[in-house]
Parts: structure tokens; sequence; C-alpha cells
């Protein structure tokens, strides 16, 4: 399995461990699903890449679908609704958890 952390609006935030062919969508059922306030047409997904540099993409889970696959270390962040930039938001949820890069390295 690889660990992935899963924060922001979904039942039961934090790490979860998924098979390695899972998707972004997989990752967040496993932490019990979005919450009614999830704004899942903008998820953030954060990955480092080999180099150390951290990328972000917004991603559309709106139908609970999607072509990514999951890495060891991943960060997926499913925005409130009504929060504006996902971006932001997720700068906001992981600031104080930016260790957790380090963790996963």
């Amino acid at each position: 399995t690889v660990r992935v952390r899963v924060v922001g609006e979904v039942t039961r935030p934090g790490e979860v461990q998924v098979s390695p062919n899972s998707s972004l969508s997989s990752a967040v059922a496993i932490a019990g699903g979005p919450t009614e306030d999830a704004k899942l047409s903008e998820v953030a997904f954060i990955r480092m890449n080999d180099t150390g540099v951290v990328e972000q993409e917004v991603v559309d889970l709106s139908n609970l679908v999607d072509n990514y696959q999951v890495q060891e270390g991943d960060v997926v962040v499913v925005a409130k609704t009504g929060t504006g930039s996902v971006l932001d938001f997720a700068a906001r949820i992981l600031s104080p958890l930016n260790f957790l890069f380090r963790v996963f390295q």
C-alpha cells in the first residue's frame, strides 16, 4: 500500500493507505467520502516530484471519477464550498502540516 494524506472536507481526514494503483477519488472514498460542504469541482492534488519541488494541480472530482494514480506521500485537499481558491485553501490547511513533505521523503 501507499500512504496518502486526505484533508479538508472529508468524513475522516488524515492519512489513508491505498493500493498503489488507486485514484484520487478512491483515496477520498477511503477517507470516508466527501462531506456535504465539499467542493468536489476543485480538489487540490499536491505531490513532491523527484527533484523535491512541490507540484499542485486542481482536479474536478464532481463525478468522483478521475485518471490520476496516487503515489506515496501525495496530499489531496478537498475544499469547502465558498472558500475561494482551492489552492489558497490548501495553503491554509497545509501550512501547519509542512512537515508532511519532509516525513514522506
